[in-house]
């Protein structure tokens, strides 16, 4: 009899710890999926977002296809003394996620300044191919407003895909640059070589140069993206902090030629990178593309 009760009280246990880890699985894993339907996704329209309850920024987000495992990552500005704790948030086709730990990478090229270039590697969460991603001091999605970013780079295109053969990323214009006749003689110059696509980060220019700017974009030859890093922090127009003062390098210089590399990594085979009053020029080639093919065959081990 005493062994018959023993076994019941035992069998009592059992059920109620088993029905109790049940119970336990299945409102973990309602907190970290939440339906869309429960959460209002505000999607930023801009070049810089502001990550909430910090002094950072995110410029792009990118799906990461050279690293192993599913990564994506955030091009950003981040203020170098006051780097914390951040969260990668991820918005899935059903479902978001609460946030996993991100991998701050700032960029040691700074010159001094305050804010600095920083990438941040977010692993990807099981069942999830994400649209939509954000950083967050605070690892619960939940009641906490949040902007995301759309995720670019979704699909790993083969070369003979890509819409573009070379691109050239020009830096950032500032001080209403308005010199026309020198911003149409590399254009067209880059042209003659062989470039097709030009991307130009515009803080502010002259109103010559808009209508250039705007009639090349209608062409499809130009790609301008606004960027209005004054509206943000107080850039300097020089490139040392000791002597020109202000909160970061050139307008953000060293930030918007790291996003444009990624913003056309899965576009164009080739990303130059470009001063307006510079022009890389082969010297026993007429274009750049045989010029390429030729160091291409030189160097067949040197590829990304």
């Amino acid at each position: 009899m005493d062994k018959r009760c023993t076994f019941r009280r035992l069998f009592s246990l059992l059920m109620a710890s088993t029905l109790t880890y049940v119970l336990y699985v299945v409102i973990m894993l309602h907190r970290s999926t939440l339906d869309n339907e429960q959460i209002v996704l505000e999607i930023s329209n801009q070049t810089i977002t502001s990550v909430k309850h910090t002094k950072h920024f995110m410029v792009g987000a990118y799906r990461e296809h050279r690293v192993r495992g599913k990564v994506v990552r955030i091009i950003g500005i981040f203020r170098r003394d006051s780097v914390q704790r951040l969260y990668c948030l991820f918005c899935c086709g059903t479902h978001c996620t609460n946030g996993l730990t991100a991998e701050v990478q700032m960029h040691s090229d700074h010159f001094g300044f305050p804010f600095v270039t920083t990438d941040v590697l977010c692993p990807q969460p099981a069942n999830c191919n994400p649209l939509y991603v954000t950083l967050s001091t605070q690892a619960s999605i939940l009641d906490q407003n949040l902007t995301f970013l759309s995720i670019q780079n979704l699909v790993n295109r083969e070369e003979e895909e890509l819409p573009f053969n070379f691109t050239v990323c020009v830096s950032n214009l500032f001080g209403s640059y308005n010199n026309v006749l020198q911003f149409t003689q590399t254009l067209e110059m880059y042209k003659l070589l062989g470039v097709q696509h030009v991307v130009v980060y515009n803080t502010s220019s002259g109103p010559d140069l808009e209508r250039l700017l705007h009639s090349y974009a209608q062409d499809g030859y130009v790609e301008v993206v606004p960027w209005s890093i004054d509206k943000h922090m107080d850039p300097s127009p020089g490139w040392l902090f000791s002597e020109h003062g202000g909160d970061i390098h050139y307008y953000g210089q060293l930030t918007t030629l790291n996003d444009c590399i990624y913003r056309h990594m899965y576009q164009s085979r080739y990303v130059l990178l470009n001063d307006i009053d510079e022009i890389i020029a082969p010297y026993q080639h007429q274009t750049l593309p045989p010029m390429m093919e030729i160091l291409q065959s030189q160097h067949p081990r040197v590829w990304c």
